[in-house]
């Protein structure tokens, strides 16, 4: 029979993205459908960014803290397993500070701590198709935006000044501000740049994915009221393409809507 200890054990692996065999990830899989899926995603959560070296360590520091740590008796309850799992979180916590570095800082280690922003899907903006005149920095940035590398995109383009970014296409300025707001970057920059979009009838679809780019942003740096306008405006249609990613986000957040 396996243990509650072995249990938690399969999960942080799998968070971790750590090396399991078929038979270990099918059963943590099921675990994550019990009354262990909370743990998960704490441990998700917790763990998120971490790989290679970085996840070998923090294995590795809380093997050797079992060892270490007084016997303790196990009963079956849920309170002994939710204590259970508190306890490993603050080990695996205390270790990311190790192999991190407390100067780091807590927002560069949970850079994505937001959940709804963790699972925020990107929408298809470009496709470079044969003939188009694109640099190698833009066809760079396309082709890390399809496959989600955000950190990548934001190392690609952080450093253009607000000024080069309103030159760059239309697309590109959404992908910059939509990959600020995945990684938690520039997101003043991200802000201003759509504040200055270009204006263009002929493409809504593009502005009403700005408008919604730029109310998630505003609730990112804390300006409700910004956010809430912005909210009402895209609430009031509810033909625009974003309606119910709005109506949904103040639902999760638990937010009264706009009045």
């Amino acid at each position: 029979m396996i243990t509650e200890e072995r249990k938690l054990e399969l999960l942080e692996k799998m968070a971790l993205k750590h090396a399991m065999s078929s038979q270990e990830r099918e059963l943590a899989h099921q675990l994550t459908k019990t009354e262990f899926r909370e743990e998960y995603e704490d441990y998700k959560m917790l763990f998120q960014g971490l790989d290679g070296l970085a996840a070998e360590s923090l294995i590795a520091d809380m093997k050797k803290w079992d060892e270490e740590a007084p016997k303790v008796v196990l009963n079956t309850s849920a309170k002994t397993v939710r204590f259970l799992s508190n306890f490993r979180l603050w080990h695996a916590a205390a270790s990311i500070f190790l192999v991190f570095g407390l100067g780091y800082g807590m927002h560069q280690l949970f850079p994505s701590e937001d959940r709804y922003f963790s699972a925020l899907e990107a929408v298809p903006l470009y496709t470079v198709t044969r003939g188009d005149a694109v640099d190698v920095n833009q066809t760079f940035v396309v082709n890390e935006y399809a496959k989600g590398n955000y950190k990548l995109i934001m190392q690609e383009m952080g450093g253009f000044a607000l000024e080069d970014l309103q030159t760059k296409d239309a697309k590109l300025q959404l992908i910059f501000s939509f990959s600020s707001l995945k990684t938690g970057q520039e997101l003043e920059k991200a802000e201003a740049l759509l504040l200055s979009f270009p204006e263009d009838e002929e493409k809504p679809r593009l502005h009403q994915l700005k408008d919604f780019q730029l109310f998630l942003l505003s609730y990112r740096l804390g300006k409700e009221e910004v956010m809430d306008r912005l909210g009402k405006k895209i609430l009031s249609n509810q033909r625009h393409e974003h309606y119910h990613q709005v109506k949904e986000f103040y639902e999760k957040k638990g937010l009264g809507l706009p009045q």
